[in-house]
C-alpha cells in the first residue's frame, strides 16, 4: 500500500497506514530540491521584513517605496504598487551562463529584472515579461551582448500566479524561454553564441521591479526568485516542475 498521504496524516489514519508507520515501512524517499547547491540567488517572499528582503542565498535587497507583504492564494507575496516600488542590492556577480526563475503576479506594468542600470547599453542583463522593450532576455557586457526576443507580449497582465524561467547555455547553442513551464519562442536576436562561449561573468548592482529605480515601473506581486548558473536540461525541467508543484500552477 502506498505511504500515508499528506491528507490522512493531518487527519485520521487507517489502521493499516498507522500499522506501516509503526514499522517504518512504506514511507518516501527523502525530498530533495533539484536545484540545491546550484543557487547564486534565492530570494522568498517570506524572508521580507521592514525595508530588508533577506536572501537564502547571496545578497540582500533593500526595498524603495511602497512594497509590503501580502499573500497570494495562501502563499507568502510582497506587492508593488507601480508608484516606484523596487528592490535594490549594490552588487552581486551573475555568471556569463546563468538559469533564471520569478514567481508572480504581473497585474499591470511589466516586471523587470535587471543587473546594471541599462542592460542594453552596459554589461549585465534583464528579463522582462512584455515586449514594448527591444529584447525579452538580454545578456551584455560592454564590448558584447546576446539577446533573445519573443514576437508579441508573452507574460500577460492577469490575477493569476505564473512561473516565468529561462536556461541559457551558449556552449550548447540553447536558450529556453518558459511560462509555467511551457517552451515560449525567443529567438536569437542579436550577437551569437560562438562569441558568449567565453566566460562573461558580471558584478555589478541589480534592480527587481524597475529599471533603475524610475523606468519600467512593475504593478503586481513576486513571491519567489531564483538565479542559478546553467542547468542541464534535466535539473531546469525538474526546477520547473519543483516550482509548478510547489505553487499549484498548470
Amino acid at each position: 500500500m502506498p505511504h500515508p498521504s499528506t491528507s490522512s496524516a493531518y487527519g485520521i489514519w487507517s489502521l493499516n497506514e498507522v500499522r506501516d508507520a509503526v514499522r517504518g515501512e512504506n514511507w518516501p524517499e527523502p525530498f530533495t530540491i533539484p536545484f540545491a547547491g546550484l543557487e547564486v540567488l534565492h530570494l522568498e517572499a517570506e524572508n521580507f521584513s521592514g525595508s530588508t528582503w533577506t536572501a537564502t542565498v547571496g545578497p540582500d535587497f533593500t526595498a524603495n517605496g511602497n512594497v509590503a507583504s501580502t499573500t497570494v492564494g495562501g502563499f507568502p507575496a510582497i506587492t508593488f504598487d507601480g508608484s516606484g516600488d523596487y528592490f535594490y542590492t549594490s552588487s552581486i556577480t551573475v555568471p556569463s551562463n546563468a538559469s533564471m526563475f520569478v514567481v508572480a503576479v504581473q497585474n499591470s506594468g511589466p516586471l523587470i529584472i535587471e543587473q546594471t542600470t541599462n542592460g542594453n547599453t552596459a554589461g549585465g542583463f534583464y528579463f522582462y515579461t512584455n515586449n514594448g522593450n527591444p529584447y525579452n532576455v538580454s545578456r551584455s557586457t560592454p564590448n558584447q551582448a546576446i539577446r533573445f526576443n519573443t514576437s508579441g507580449d508573452w507574460w500577460l497582465n492577469s490575477p493569476d500566479i505564473k512561473l516565468g524561467s529561462f536556461n541559457f547555455d551558449p556552449n550548447n547553442s540553447s536558450f529556453d524561454l518558459r511560462l509555467n513551464n511551457s517552451n515560449i519562442s525567443a529567438p536569437l536576436a542579436g550577437g551569437s553564441y560562438a562569441n558568449w562561449t567565453t566566460n562573461y561573468d558580471d558584478t555589478d548592482e541589480m534592480w527587481i521591479g524597475a529599471r533603475a529605480g524610475s523606468l519600467i515601473l512593475f504593478t503586481g506581486e513576486v513571491l519567489e526568485f531564483l538565479i542559478c548558473g546553467t542547468m542541464d536540461a534535466q535539473t531546469y525541467n525538474d526546477t520547473c516542475s519543483y516550482f509548478m508543484t510547489k505553487y499549484g500552477l498548470s
